[in-house]
């Protein structure tokens, strides 16, 4: 999420918002943060970018990710 080499997530995901409301992305694309381990102010850091946070544990991970697959989870 927050340590890509050259641009992090967050600013990533700020720019992509940004070029949906500028009209150069056409369509609302879904950008997942995913943790094993996060802080509060991390989790609201990646909502505020607009991108939906996913924190897992031993016990959600595989249903996550099977409603995700599905196409349940985001719709």
């Amino acid at each position: 999420m927050q340590q890509m080499p050259t641009m992090g997530g967050l600013e990533c995901a700020r720019r992509i918002r940004q070029d949906e409301k500028d009209g150069l992305i056409t369509k609302h694309l879904t950008i997942i943060a995913t943790t094993a381990n996060a802080r509060a102010e991390q989790v609201q850091s990646t909502y505020d970018a607009g991108m939906v946070s996913l924190t897992y544990n031993s016990r959600n991970v595989i249903p996550s990710a099977n409603c995700f697959c599905a196409g349940r989870l985001f719709g």
